[in-house]
């Protein structure tokens, strides 16, 4: 007796072990390709999560959802459905497009059937990812990465290669990348850690967070706060409504707030430092061994700073510490400027 309700367990954890496996899509299609290799989707409504493998083969998983939950359908269903479900494949690409009729979420979007993706690829495959209505995730590839979506989160990891990404409406993660970074977002969130080349953001109405950042780094914000930690290099940074904040700052920097503050320490120079504020503080503190020409405009503190040889009052500065050696330019129209220097 107690050997057959063993079997029925056995039985029993089988079936849902595989109806588990199962659910984890609606069906899968391979598609073997010749590395490196380049994949492309373009879909309306979906997410999409790229893996890296070890096999040369791309494996697509399609996960068709519907009142968000994964549903058992094949292709064939799916064109009956009225989505055009397109994929085309050469020797080393694949391409795959989704198209759904005009009206199809007008209608009911809760009750529509929507396609995501989890795509097993080679480490060598270059992506361009394009979703109007999804999150996008591409984590551990070694090529170029292009990705753009209207309405959902941008995630890349681990990533040696270019990465362009066009996106709003949700939060751009970006770690662990070997390679120049671009990002064009609006109402987008945009957090960059341990980056080795060139980052360039241009964001609109959100912040955005730099960190550990070795390489030119050229950040832009019409609203919101800039944040950078441990960055190193040439180093822009502009917001229209909001602060700039640094802390442990090496290379150089240009940095202008129309309305906020600038606050940080700088720790090493090779360039000059140019800081402007419309109506916020100025308050930055740098090295002490290192030489300056300083040149500063507006109110100011009454912090001395030892060493200094040159002209000062309340609103000007003009002059050279450590017997003078890279510029370090601040002007604030509206507010104080204090600097230590320490």
């Amino acid at each position: 007796m107690k050997t057959i309700i063993s079997l029925f367990a056995c039985l029993f954890f089988l079936i849902t072990i595989g109806k588990s496996q199962e659910s984890r899509y609606s069906f899968k299609e391979n598609y073997e390709l010749s590395v490196p290799s380049k994949l492309t989707i373009s879909t309306h409504v979906g997410a999409i999560d790229v893996i890296p493998s070890e096999s040369s083969e791309i494996e697509v998983l399609y996960i068709a959802k519907k009142n968000n939950k994964i549903i058992s359908i094949n292709k064939d269903d799916i064109q009956k459905e009225g989505i055009l479900l397109k994929v085309t494949q050469d020797k080393n690409s694949l391409d795959i497009s989704v198209k759904y009729p005009g009206n199809y979420f007008k209608i009911d979007f809760s009750n529509q059937i929507h396609i995501n993706f989890e795509i097993h690829v080679p480490k060598k495959t270059e992506c361009d990812l394009i979703t109007d209505d999804g999150d996008i995730s591409i984590q551990g590839l070694i090529s170029n990465q292009q990705c753009k979506t209207a309405d959902g989160n941008i995630k890349i990891s681990e990533v040696t290669g270019n990465t362009t990404i066009k996106a709003s409406d949700g939060t751009i993660k970006l770690f662990k990348i070997k390679g120049s970074v671009s990002v064009n977002a609006s109402d987008a969130i945009v957090h960059a850690e341990e980056i080795i080349g060139s980052v360039s953001i241009n964001a609109s109405d959100e912040s955005m967070f730099l960190k550990n950042i070795n390489g030119q780094v050229h950040c832009k914000a019409s609203e919101g706060n800039i944040e950078l930690i441990n960055v190193n290099g040439e180093i822009t940074a502009k917001t229209s409504e909001g602060h700039i904040l640094f802390t442990n700052l090496s290379g150089s920097l240009d940095a202008y707030s129309m309305d906020g503050n600038v606050i940080g320490n700088v720790l090493e120079l090779k360039k000059p430092v140019t800081i402007e504020a419309g109506g916020g503080n100025i308050d930055i503190s740098i090295n002490n061994k290192l030489g300056l020409d300083l040149n500063i405009r507006g109110k100011r503190d009454n912090t001395p700073i030892n060493f200094f040889r040159g002209s000062s009052n309340k609103y000007f500065m003009r002059g050279k510490v450590n017997g003078g050696g890279i510029a370090v330019n601040l002007l604030s129209i509206d507010g104080e400027i204090k600097i230590n220097y320490k």
